[in-house]
């Protein structure tokens, strides 16, 4: 009997599994045709960067715009030989299996942490209601947002239970995710900086010393180090190429800019992305030239702007027709942390051990520095997509996942209707009935609809 009950479980549980991966596929499937422009969204940009990278036995690195990695992988699995519409169809094909597969590991990872129906709901989420309107594009997007995430994981697992394998794995990701989008070093330097914290804690508990010093400082090198030796070869080229190791189009010209016109302007104007190296230091973009030419109330409206913007992606009933479908879910995460700060507050001692303030620390860093940061560069993107700040989607349910199973939330009851009800269980069917709701949308109408690439 407990056999049989067994079979029925793995048969139905794989029966669920097949169901959900072959809707998936045709949620794809209507957005692939709805992505029917290769010019549109820099689609056309990174097919000939890929047919630049497979030409050159992926010597070409790039112009600094656009990180080599996405180029790499569709030259190596694409087909060079065919003409630009064949090999942008075939760019998408590969993008949607490699969604496939980026859902799969996470599937694996969260359910490793996580107990079934929350691993279940929030790779619902990321796939049908982020994934399934990405993955159709020849961007590198999905990679991006599948390697910050992975770094995201291990580096927070790291800070609660350190090794040193650990480290030298979390650097190794940031790595790979910085060689496919160049925005990982804030999180890096953030997850270095949280050593700080850390010791700034067990020096206040009268329990630092030499070698406790040296381990904190040793672990807060270890991932930077990993990180600089897997990509030396990459930023000593740039540093040649561009005079900056670190120099990337994005973050050095066109984040301070106000518009992409702007952007786009001056960009031709100096002859090119190399060209901004040769101008005047007084004609420079950058921090000192923008905080000289702009208020404080001229930076503050644009991330006022940047977030309402932000927000409306998902958010706004009337627009609904062209955005995506996961502000519920990211709404009811919201007030599930809301509903834990207080916990925490009560129960936070410097003197415990337990209560991770570093970590605390790290994670509050990472969503504010990458919130901010995309509401900033909002109008450089043409402030038409979510493409930015869709980087914090992996890491927000992970966090949440850790508030949800933490112990404080799990024995919090709230009275309802006269009976005792666990928030997580009310939470879990809130969301349940949203997911499903959003899901419903995605498949009948709006995969079909709206324009994912932005």
């Amino acid at each position: 009997m407990r056999l049989l009950t067994r079979f029925v479980t793995i048969a139905a549980t794989a029966m669920v599994i097949v169901c959900t991966l072959l809707l998936y596929l045709h949620t794809t499937h209507l957005q692939y045709h709805r992505n029917d422009d290769l010019g549109r969204s820099d689609q056309s940009a990174h097919i000939r960067f890929a047919r630049r990278a497979y030409e050159t036995d992926f010597a070409y690195t790039g112009r600094r715009n656009y990180m080599p990695l996405f180029a790499f992988v569709q030259a190596a699995l694409n087909s060079p030989e065919l003409d630009d519409e064949a090999f942008f169809q075939r760019g998408k094909q590969i993008n949607v299996w490699l969604s496939v597969v980026a859902l799969a590991s996470l599937a694996v990872v969260f359910y490793w942490k996580f107990t079934r129906l929350y691993t279940f709901c929030a790779i619902l989420t990321i796939g049908f209601l982020a994934f399934a309107f990405k993955a159709p594009f020849f961007q590198p997007e999905i990679l991006s947002y599948t390697l910050f995430g992975f770094a995201f994981i291990l580096s927070v697992e790291t800070l609660f239970r350190p090794r040193w394998y650990k480290y030298v794995g979390t650097g190794a990701l940031f790595a790979l995710a910085h060689f496919t989008k160049a925005n990982v070093l804030p999180a890096l330097i953030a997850f270095s900086a949280s050593h700080a914290v850390l010791l700034f804690v067990i020096a206040l508990n009268g329990e630092l010393n030499r070698r406790k010093l040296s381990r904190i400082l040793l672990s807060a090198l270890m991932p930077l180090t990993t990180f600089m030796i897997l990509l030396f070869p990459y930023f000593r080229e740039s540093k040649m190429n561009y005079g900056e190791y670190f120099y990337n189009v994005n973050t050095r010209i066109y984040v301070w800019f106000d518009s992409w016109d702007e952007a786009d302007a001056a960009t031709r104007e100096a002859g090119g992305y190399a060209g901004f190296l040769q101008l005047p230091d007084d004609e420079m973009p950058g921090l000192r030239k923008y905080l000289q030419e702009h208020s404080s109330d001229q930076i503050i409206e644009r991330l006022r702007e940047g977030i309402e913007k932000l927000t409306g992606y998902a958010c706004y009933i009337k627009h609904s027709r062209h955005i995506f479908g996961y502000c519920s879910q990211v709404a009811l995460g919201l007030l599930v942390l809301l509903f834990s700060i207080p916990l925490l507050i009560r129960q936070f001692r410097w003197q415990d051990k337990s209560c991770h303030i570093h970590i605390h620390c790290y994670l509050a860093a990472i969503f504010a520095i990458y919130g901010l940061g995309a509401a900033w560069y909002n109008p450089i993107s043409g402030g038409e997509g979510p493409r930015v700040v869709l980087i914090l989607l992996i890491p927000f349910f992970w966090t949440i996942g850790l508030i949800v199973h933490s112990r404080a939330l799990q024995d919090l009851h709230i009275r309802l209707f006269g009976y005792q009800i666990k928030l997580v269980d009310l939470a879990y069917a809130l969301i349940s009935v949203t997911l499903f709701f959003e899901i419903y949308q995605a498949v009948t109408w709006r995969a079909a609809d709206m324009y994912g690439g932005k």
